[in-house]
């Protein structure tokens, strides 16, 4: 595979800590992985999409959607990645039900601009709690599993962001986004976005003004909130849930749609 061809890895395991199961809990009638699996193929055309999980999980993941177990220690997560290290990979996570597809295919455009891709990311650590997505090349990964060890090594990716040759993609004026499911909380929450809301259910692009998002290329976040299914705005009907999850500055100046 070039470098047009990415390999999108879901990374997944129902050992949860704060929310066991947390992966397979239903949101709206199916479970939260099928949700992010479902928005990850809208990222790249012709990309895989793979769910990489510990061996033991694969029964529970396999019905619906193309999975990976991997028979090593589940904490040793940096190694699920090694046998797909022929092509860069986009890492997502199974607990971002509200993942954006334009966000994400933002970041994967990111990666590709650079002279010599290594590591481009947008996740926590930038604000997006909830849309995190992280493409790396797979001399990348490959150097991550040489040189990472031990309690590191189920963070995949925390020694590549160190590294100078990496990249994080920000969006500046932006409110810190909290959307992630770690709670039995942050799971009723979630569901009542979907319940209220259509275009949060459907995964249509929103939130984030990226590139296939709404708003185009402008980078700000605009929680007044609208949809764009398919060049018409709609106004999403969970804007008031969302904003519980954010922290200032909120959107502001609201001045129409970049194109």
């Amino acid at each position: 595979m070039g470098l047009t061809s990415p390999l999108i890895l879901i990374q997944a395991r129902r050992g949860s800590t704060r929310l066991p199961n947390k992966v397979l809990a239903d949101i709206g009638g199916q479970s939260m992985i099928r949700r992010v699996y479902r928005r990850a193929e809208r990222i790249w055309p012709g990309a895989w999409v793979i769910v990489v999980c510990p061996a033991n999980d694969e029964l529970a993941f396999s019905h619906t959607m193309l999975t990976w177990p991997h028979p090593g220690p589940p904490e040793d997560v940096l190694s699920r990645y090694l046998r797909w290290g022929t092509a860069p990979i986009v890492r997502l996570t199974a607990d971002c039900p509200l993942l954006d597809p334009g966000v994400s295919r933002l970041v994967l455009t990111e990666f590709y601009a650079q002279p010599a891709p290594w590591y481009v990311g947008a996740t926590e650590a930038e604000g997006l709690d909830g849309l995190d997505t992280e493409v790396f090349s797979p001399d990348a990964i490959a150097w991550a599993a040489q040189y990472t060890q031990g309690a590191e090594r189920e963070h995949v990716t925390r020694a590549m962001r160190r590294d100078p040759r990496a990249r994080r993609v920000t969006l500046p004026g932006t409110p810190r986004l909290d959307w992630s499911i770690d709670t039995l909380d942050d799971l009723k929450w979630v569901r009542e976005v979907y319940r209220q809301c259509a275009a949060c259910a459907d995964g249509t692009p929103h939130h984030m003004n990226a590139r296939g998002s709404i708003g185009g290329p402008r980078w700000q976040l605009c929680l007044d909130l609208h949809h764009r299914p398919e060049g018409d705005l709609v106004e999403c009907q969970a804007a008031d849930l969302l904003m519980q999850k954010t922290e200032p500055p909120a959107c502001g100046g609201y001045d129409g749609w970049a194109t």
